[in-house]
């Protein structure tokens, strides 16, 4: 009566333990596929907002002006902001005008209504309000708690994913000042 050999209910006990092993494995592995497409959406949205800041940043680091004629001039619903300038190319002064407009920021060197810089593409759009709730998503403003001399900077790009049809939103937050401009 020495039978050797696995009986029905070994079998069944074996494959629901190999069962739960594929099952845990396969969850963990959708996590972190989750994780990583998450991850380089939120990526590809900073790819485009670090550009645009970082243009802003350098103009703005090369304002001119003083208290009486300051360098930074808010022109229209802290969308819209001129700034006169020392221009690195040829050391000549400007007056440079941003703004978010249409999706875009746009950056127009020397105030004469052609936008030579524009930051934003057919994947990332600049929000200035949240459609739904009205929200301000996108401005620029004069810090009052530094005599309005400090730009304040919040960009929000949203970003649509092709596999999913999903939006995604990000936020880059950033403060300069004029580094030539006399506050006196």
């Amino acid at each position: 009566n020495n039978k050797t050999g696995l009986t029905m209910v070994e079998i069944m006990i074996a494959t629901l333990l190999l069962s739960v092993i594929f099952l845990t494995v396969s969850a963990l592995y959708a996590a972190s596929q989750r994780f990583y497409f998450g991850t380089t959406d939120q990526v590809i949205i900073s790819y485009e907002l670090q550009p645009a800041v970082q243009h802003i940043y350098e103009h703005v680091m090369l304002g001119i002006g003083d208290k009486a004629n300051p360098p930074i001039t808010e022109v229209s619903g802290q969308t819209e902001f001129s700034l006169e300038y020392i221009d690195k190319k040829d050391n000549t002064q400007k007056t440079g005008y941003y703004r978010i407009a249409n999706g875009r920021l746009e950056f127009d060197e020397d105030n004469n209504g052609v936008f030579e810089e524009s930051f934003g593409s057919t994947n990332v759009t600049f929000l200035i309000e949240d459609p739904d709730t009205h929200e301000q998503l996108s401005r620029f403003y004069l810090d009052p708690d530094t005599d309005n001399n400090m730009l304040k900077i919040q960009l929000t790009a949203e970003f649509s994913i092709a596999r999913s049809g999903i939006k995604k939103r990000s936020t880059l937050y950033a403060a300069c000042y004029p580094r030539i401009a006399s506050f006196n």
